[in-house]
């Protein structure tokens, strides 16, 4: 099922606010930050159609687009 921009905004808010309120260190606060746009990327990335052109196996896609 493919995200959209609510589902998506929502849950970068949720990742960044416990980022934001779980931490006592500025290290800390860094590695909460990195793991919510992880997270999220992964998230985007698994819910990701490609399609496009392939000339050939192993030729590259052309005119593509990931939704």
């Amino acid at each position: 099922m493919p995200l959209n921009e609510t589902q998506v905004k929502a849950n970068i808010k949720a990742k960044l606010l416990l980022a934001r309120n779980n931490t006592t260190s500025a290290d800390e606060s860094l590695d909460n930050l990195v793991d919510a746009i992880y997270e999220i990327v992964k998230a985007l990335l698994a819910n990701a159609t490609v399609t496009g052109i392939c000339g050939n196996p192993g030729s590259p896609l052309t005119l593509g687009k990931i939704t």
